[in-house]
């Protein structure tokens, strides 16, 4: 009999351990579906560029996509291919991407301040952008990582086999958001941080 309620004990204890096991196992499901829900609702995909923004954006998507529904939107992969110094635009043309580098300010040869950024699409594409004028007063301080849509950026003649854009009004950018992916890279080269970027 004594055997007989010590087995009757074990069971019991296994049953509820089994039980306490599943309850746990439950709640670790329930949440890390709420951690996925909650970090799904940070980020939003920009449709054209495919780009991952955080979440609230700078401007709205749905008002972007209605100032877009009439122009040309190019993702930044095919930009040099069809805006070329010999190509005719029949329509206004945009292309998104995210801000991964930005020059020094330089200056031109008539002493005019400008800088250089570099769009691209985390996807290992980059354009270079020359900004001047009152594009270049109302743009220089922009932060690496910002999620820019640019319009009617001018092609310039080609150099070294790369084609070139610039930008001169200020109305030409706009910032949609930050990229939730894009990371400054680490790394030491040396003495100095590396100048890189990962997309994460």
């Amino acid at each position: 009999m004594e055997e007989y309620n010590a087995r009757v004990v074990e069971l019991r204890v296994n049953i509820k351990q089994k039980h306490t096991r599943e309850l746990v196992q439950k709640l670790d499901e329930e949440k890390k579906a709420k951690l996925t829900e909650e970090k799904t609702s940070q980020h939003v995909l920009e449709k054209h560029s495919k780009i991952i923004l955080n979440s609230p954006t700078v401007f709205p998507l749905d008002q972007l996509y209605k100032l877009l529904c009439h122009r040309k939107v190019f993702e930044l992969k095919h930009v040099q291919d069809f805006v070329t110094p010999t190509s005719e635009q029949t329509q206004d043309w945009v292309t998104i991407a995210v801000l991964v580098y930005k020059s020094e300010i330089k200056q031109s040869s008539n002493g005019s301040n400008y800088i250089i950024f570099t769009m691209g699409d985390l996807e290992g594409v980059e354009v270079t952008f020359f900004i001047f004028g009152e594009a270049y007063t109302e743009w220089c301080k922009e932060v690496r990582g910002s999620v820019l849509a640019i319009l009617n950026a001018l092609p310039l003649p080609v150099k070294d086999n790369r084609q070139n854009y610039k930008i001169e009004k200020a109305s030409k950018v706009l910032k949609i958001g930050n990229s939730a992916f894009y990371e400054r890279c680490g790394g030491i080269d040396g003495i100095e941080r590396c100048d890189g970027y990962v997309n994460v």
